[in-house]
């Protein structure tokens, strides 16, 4: 029996947040600034000066929004490598990239075809809007999430069993899945990829269960903090899975198994250093994304090749700027959407949320799931802007911040982002001294990450399925295990 405290990343709860916070620094007070500055902007009697702001303050403001952001996981007790924190890092990346490279020598090229300098600048003012109202979401979601002590969790046996069951499941079409895409990534590229055809409906079952794979393999390391057999083995399953995806060209769907184990790591086995997360993210950011966009259009042997591997990363001209732009480059989803709705589509008041969530069912009474036929919004976005790519089956990815704006225009950038922010820190909060909940939230994340660059119909499955199957075996474990009548008591004979 493991105490939910003994070897843990101490949950993170309001008690023990940093208490000269206020005194310091009045986070709510500069982000409700820096969110009504912004939101008066875009939405009141400034946007006609948008084009007229020097772009150097936009961008400069956009990283301020995140220092507060800093200070907001910092007052709400938490760490960066936090649900909440692990999410912001994300969308800098992939939505604020490019205010990064602003700052460094040479000028930015345009966002995107048809994108002016005014339809960047709403882009990045949006993704401001955000972060401030995220980090109004963290500092009032403390209040909200306050919890008492936590009870004695003997949740790590069945969580870690759950695990394994469902491993055993989805081990072998997760191996025939990586090998199928290897093959076609050395055969015709990363294109190619995208020109195979997808199966659906009953046929699709197999790869469905694939998707069981990484999330199987976080329960167990979850659940192994004192199985060191089992540790090592769920380890080196999603190191080797995430290794397999970088060489057929994946990017983020690699690097997220890789959070996500850091993230279950870090609250269920033992706390990681700060060195170790800024090293390795130097290495992902510097290295190893660069070489796998170079690399992505290649095929046969230069991909594995030594000499060509090492020839192609010194041939890169500024890997940082490089991949930081190309990263930041979603944040043209947000300019295109601005541009195109309402113009030429209606706001969906909530309707692509709504049909995300029917992802829930599967599809097995239609050869295309009711959401899909309708059109997602990142479909509609490429098929829209670019129809040649659509056509091959290509995409431009999308934006939880895009799909915010085509919702509920700019009043959805200040839902979204206070919505967000308190959510995940509730989500640290619960899952923080409880293996079982430390494992749900860690195969959540590992679809929930990416919604930094597409639409909400790529999680609701994630959650629904992959992360909350494991969970309720684990549950059901646990209750198969406890006694069903009470002990009676023995009469002495006399």
């Amino acid at each position: 029996m493991v105490n939910s405290r003994a070897g843990f990343n101490d949950a993170p709860t309001p008690k023990n947040a940093p208490s000269g916070t206020k005194a310091l620094f009045p986070i709510p007070l500069f982000c409700f600034a820096g969110a009504l500055v912004t939101f008066a902007v875009l939405a009141g009697p400034f946007q006609p000066q948008i084009e007229a702001i020097p772009q150097g303050y936009i961008h400069g403001l956009s990283l301020l929004a995140y220092v507060f952001s800093l200070l907001a996981l910092w007052s709400a007790g938490i760490t960066a490598l936090s649900a909440p924190g692990l999410f912001l890092f994300g969308t800098l990346l992939f939505n604020s990239g490019r205010s990064i490279a602003y700052f460094l020598p040479h000028p930015l090229p345009p966002l995107g075809q048809g994108l002016a300098e005014g339809d960047e600048s709403r882009a990045v003012l949006a993704v401001t809007l955000v972060v401030f109202c995220m980090s109004l979401g963290l500092v009032f979601g403390k209040r909200f999430f306050a919890q008492g002590p936590k009870a004695i969790d003997t949740s790590a046996n069945a969580t870690r069993i759950a695990g394994i069951a469902i491993l055993a499941l989805a081990a072998l079409p997760a191996f025939i899945s990586l090998r199928s895409s290897l093959d076609t990534a050395l055969s015709h590229g990363y294109s190619g990829l995208y020109s195979s055809e997808v199966s659906t409906g009953i046929d699709g079952s197999w790869r469905v269960l694939s998707s069981f794979f990484i999330p199987s393999c976080l329960f167990v390391l979850a659940g192994s903090r004192t199985t060191a057999t089992w540790r090592r083995t769920s380890l080196g399953l999603i190191v080797s899975y995430s290794l397999v995806l970088f060489a057929v060209g994946y990017r983020g769907w690699s690097a997220l198994p890789l959070v996500a184990a850091c993230w279950v790591w870090h609250h269920s086995v033992r706390p990681i250093s700060r060195r170790f997360v800024v090293a390795a993210s130097a290495v992902l950011l510097l290295v190893v994304f660069p070489l796998v966009r170079e690399f992505r259009q290649s095929t046969g042997r230069e991909r594995t090749e030594a000499s060509s591997i090492v020839n192609k990363y010194r041939s890169l001209d500024s890997p940082i700027r490089s991949i930081l732009l190309e990263m930041g480059g979603t944040a043209n989803t947000i300019a295109y959407t601005e541009k195109l709705v309402p113009r030429e589509r209606d706001f969906e008041l909530g309707n692509s949320y709504l049909f995300s969530a029917l992802t829930i069912f599967p599809n097995l009474f239609w050869s295309l799931h009711p959401t899909v036929e309708r059109g997602t919004p990142s479909r509609w976005l490429v098929a829209t802007i670019n129809p040649a790519e659509a056509a091959i089956g290509g995409g431009m990815g999308y934006s939880f911040i895009a799909e915010a704006y085509l919702n509920f225009g700019t009043f959805g950038y200040v839902l979204a982002g206070f919505v967000l922010g308190s959510a995940l820190l509730g989500i640290e909060y619960t899952a923080a001294g409880n293996v079982r909940r430390v494992a749900l939230v860690g195969a959540f994340l590992s679809f929930f990450l990416f919604y930094v660059r597409d639409d909400s119909t790529g999680w609701v499955r994630g959650l629904a399925w992959f992360s909350l199957s494991p969970y309720l075996l684990s549950l059901l474990l646990t209750r198969l295990s406890k006694p069903r009548w009470p002990a009676m008591p023995l009469k002495l004979a006399r």
